[in-house]
């Protein structure tokens, strides 16, 4: 238990089942106990009840010389082990024996009850609570015995006693290796989890750990492998199929572009042809882009470009980005601003996030009115900087802001502007790769994309 920190230990929910079934356990026993106790508490208390009351009545029947004797000798006491005794006048005043007086609370009525700590003569100090009996005598004088109850406390010794010996070292036994078992589970949990981890960033050669034991965790893992093994399979075919639709793609379109430009030389001098071979070039070249952009995601989606991951400077990505398509602004007579914190560094691949926020930046560009304004937004978080890219153009629906990252998704709002919908696509992919997050979020008017990164090196 002291290899793990008390915090993780509990939090783990087999730990967390371990101490409810040890508190069941001791609340269990301690009940268990409790009734045993009360069981024989209550029967010796009224064994020494009927004790006392068959004493009292025998001495009662004896001569006044007889009883002062065994009062005033002590004999009786030591064999019939009474604590206390006394004979007194019939009003109250004390002829012999231990007792101060009779007890005020006490009823002479030869039934036997429990007294708290009664006075006694001389120097004695008061007794703990007892059980008396006090009886009137034919005479009138008033007889009174009684015994302590240590027997009582004896057993609530014992009782202590075993519940320390046996239910507290069960118990605390019991969170042991509950606590062990738990460290255990949790390292195989964590292992697992680890792995999910790097499946869902893309390693889909990783596998379950499995101990060789047989137990449920390693059937679980061996059906879940089984599944992951499939699930690989089916991805590389996937990606194989899309890999070799865009390749085998671009042979006949090259070819195509190719002997298009090959008449457009052959007639320079007509203008009526030349317009609609322009045209032709221009639905190609849209065609390379899109096939360049699926091969791009699909290599971005397998998770294998990690190997280029460094720590860049943000700032200094968003400056590139800004001066790139400032002439395209400019045209449109749009203003980029920038409002950028020093010192924001991140880990991850260079040109893969200056294409992401080229992508993000063209957006904001291409939909902003004339006139208009985009604004890029660098700030340091605890968890990490923030990149903001606004614009004031006419934003996207609450409902479609989910959508716009899936591959050929187009807003209505954006049908009448060139593109393939493949863009957000590719900074979707970027995202996950680095393991960042990025969120859709409304700017009143347009919109702000915000690109979450985690500052680690």
């Amino acid at each position: 238990m002291c290899l793990m920190p008390i915090f993780k230990l509990a939090g783990s929910a087999i730990f967390r089942r371990t101490l409810a079934i040890a508190a069941l356990f001791v609340s269990a026993d301690l009940l268990l106990f409790a009734f045993i106790y009360w069981q024989t508490a209550i029967f010796e208390t009224n064994r020494i009840m009927a004790f006392l009351e068959r004493q009292a009545e025998v001495l009662a029947q004896a001569s006044f010389e007889q009883i002062n004797q065994s009062i005033q000798g002590h004999v009786y006491n030591d064999v019939h082990r009474l604590t206390v005794s006394g004979l007194f006048e019939p009003d109250g005043a004390v002829l012999q024996g231990n007792l101060k007086a009779v007890p005020v609370d006490l009823e002479i009525d030869g039934a036997a009850r429990r007294i708290n700590r009664p006075e006694l003569r001389g120097d004695a100090k008061p007794l703990e609570p007892m059980i008396v009996v006090a009886r009137r005598l034919s005479d009138g004088r008033i007889l009174v015995i009684g015994r302590n109850i240590e027997e009582l406390g004896n057993l609530e010794e014992t009782v202590g006693r075993a519940l320390k010996l046996g239910v507290v070292p069960m118990a605390l036994l019991a969170i042991a290796v509950g606590g062990i078992l738990s460290q255990r589970m949790n390292r195989r949990l964590k292992a697992a989890q680890q792995v999910l981890d790097n499946i869902q960033k893309g390693q889909l050669r990783q596998r379950l750990p499995v101990s060789g034991t047989r137990d449920e965790f390693d059937h679980l893992a061996e059906g879940v492998n089984a599944m992951l093994g499939e699930l690989e399979q089916a991805i590389e075919e996937l990606h194989q199929v899309g890999n070799n639709i865009a390749h085998d793609l671009r042979t006949p379109l090259t070819r195509v572009r190719t002997q298009l430009e090959r008449a457009q030389r052959l007639l320079a001098d007509q203008s009526e042809p030349l317009d609609l071979i322009d045209r032709a070039i221009s639905g190609l070249d849209q065609t390379f882009s899109i096939t360049t952009a699926m091969l791009r995601i699909v290599q971005l989606e397998s998770g294998r470009t990690r190997a280029s991951f460094g720590a860049i400077d943000l700032a200094e990505i968003l400056r590139e980005v800004a001066e790139l398509y400032d002439p395209l602004a400019e045209a449109k007579h749009i203003t980029i601003g920038l409002d950028l914190d020093a010192g924001c560094a991140v880990w991850g691949d260079r040109d893969l996030l200056l294409e992401a926020f080229a992508n993000l930046l063209d957006n904001a560009v291409k939909f902003a009115p004339d006139g208009g304004r985009t604004q890029i937004t660098l700030l340091n978080a605890p968890l990490g900087p923030i990149v903001e890219v606004r614009d004031d153009g006419p934003g996207i629906p609450a409902a479609q802001r989910a959508d716009v990252f899936k591959r050929f998704y187009r807003c209505n709002q954006s049908r009448h502007i060139a593109g393939a919908g493949l863009g957000l696509t590719l900074v979707a992919a970027i995202v996950k790769l680095h393991g960042f997050s990025i969120e859709v979020k409304d700017a009143t008017p347009g919109c702000v994309f915000e690109f979450r990164c985690f500052a680690t090196g």
